[in-house]
């Protein structure tokens, strides 16, 4: 990793607090937060990423980059998150608040991000254990075994 992406700690320090906090409002998987290759936070998905603009986010706000195969399909993207204006370069959004539930889940559908599934409270158990039907296939003897 380059050492260049951040001017000092506290920026690197910084980003990942605004990154955190977009990445908590997207309702995001847990993979989808990660550095990139320069070292720079980011959001990912399958269709697109998400970057900081600026070491404090919360006042620059965030830069939606898309990456679609064809134009058809980046042109449909773009229309699902019409709350957010094009950058001024234009290939890219500029998101420059947190967004609210229906603009999180418009993100994650636009670029493939994958929504956080809660843990059970309960703990782990198989469909099996729950329904019963465990003990009851070793209740039955099978035919045709020698005891």
């Amino acid at each position: 990793m380059a050492g260049l992406t951040y001017r000092n700690p506290e920026h690197r320090d910084a980003d990942r607090v605004a990154m955190r906090s977009l990445h908590t409002a997207l309702n995001a998987g847990d993979r989808a937060l990660r550095l990139d290759e320069c070292g720079a936070y980011v959001i990912t998905g399958k269709s697109g990423r998400i970057y900081s603009c600026g070491p404090i986010a919360a006042e620059n706000g965030w830069q939606i980059l898309l990456e679609y195969q064809t134009s058809m399909a980046q042109t449909h993207a773009r229309k699902r998150l019409a709350f957010c204006p094009k950058t001024v370069t234009g290939n890219g959004l500029h998101l420059d608040h947190l967004p609210d539930a229906a603009e999180a889940a418009a993100i994650r559908k636009a670029l493939g991000i994958r929504k956080r599934h809660p843990a059970p409270s309960h703990g782990f158990q198989p469909k099996a254990v729950i329904s019963g039907t465990i003990g009851s296939s070793a209740a039955k003897p099978e035919s045709g075994l020698s005891q």
